[in-house]
């Protein structure tokens, strides 16, 4: 070193100099060259190593938009969900086929009850009732059958009104999930396409091959476990169904109650009215003994 400048780093009492001092060359200690002299980085050996040092940048962002696409898709359970909504479409579509043919038949029974309602009104049904004394009890028998036809088919279709609204609901979930499993398999198709060029068909060391493996022996438990969930989940809408099902029907049998009940009521003391008026009459026309 020059004259009066301390050695770097100095030397120290029984402390060898590293390296050895080479002609015109500066003395660093073991740790200093270490930092000047980094290790390059080494991919490990496998089989793809070659094919991975060649990879595209444009590839590596292609594969990895389609992972997180994948993995989106598969964590909303879109199949799943496609299947589970297709058979509710299904039970609900018949339900509400039924329920059209019952409201069509409800309104057909208004329209009778409606027709014998009026032929009391005028005609001669009017005329023979007014002769035999049973005009009034008639006439409010055929109105409470009337409206009781009439609450009917509100009820009714009340009922379809509901399911209609629930089958265009499940329409529109069937028709997104479907949308939404197409673009699945065609991400998984793009997907596979893109690692079959890039890696020629020899992807994977025997580490990933038997990973590979392992998952593709527990399918068959992932599918009888996916079956078992929407079996359940099924189970548990038809379920709803019918106790839906079952309140509207308590809720129509209440009414229908009712309705007969008022009916009765109403009967009864028109009877009592008339029985009194036919007593009185007929004794009266024929001398007062026999009635």
């Amino acid at each position: 070193p020059p004259a009066g400048q301390a050695m770097y780093p100095p030397p120290q009492s029984g402390q060898a100099m590293y390296p050895p001092p080479q002609g015109g060359q500066a003395m660093y200690p073991p740790q200093q060259q270490q930092q000047q002299q980094p290790p390059s980085f080494q991919l490990p050996s496998t089989s793809g190593r070659d094919v991975l040092q060649s990879i595209q940048e444009h590839d590596l962002r292609a594969y990895q938009s389609m992972s997180n696409e994948i993995q989106g898709l598969e964590s909303a359970n879109v199949e799943h969900g496609l299947h589970t909504y297709r058979t509710q479409l299904s039970t609900i579509e018949q339900q509400v086929q039924a329920q059209e043919q019952r409201v069509n038949n409800l309104r057909a029974r208004t329209h009778k009850e409606d027709k014998d309602r009026k032929k009391l009104e005028s005609g001669g049904r009017r005329m023979f009732a007014k002769i035999t004394g049973n005009l009034e009890q008639k006439q409010a028998k055929e109105e409470a059958e009337y409206q009781a036809a009439v609450e009917q088919q509100r009820e009714g279709e009340q009922q379809l009104q509901n399911l209609t609204r629930h089958r265009d609901h499940l329409r529109g979930e069937v028709q997104r999930l479907d949308t939404m499993t197409r673009r699945l398999h065609q991400v998984r198709a793009d997907e596979a396409a893109l690692i079959e060029r890039i890696f020629g068909g020899a992807a994977g060391d025997d580490t990933e091959n038997r990973l590979e493996g392992e998952v593709n022996g527990m399918l068959p438990r992932l599918t009888q476990i996916r079956d078992s969930k929407r079996n359940w989940d099924a189970g548990r809408h038809l379920l709803a169904q019918a106790l839906q099902q079952l309140q509207e029907t308590e809720a129509s049998l209440q009414s229908a109650n009712q309705l007969a009940t008022a009916d009765v009521m109403m009967g009864n003391g028109m009877y009592g009215h008339h029985h009194g008026y036919y007593g009185g009459g007929y004794g009266h026309g024929h001398g007062g003994g026999y009635g």
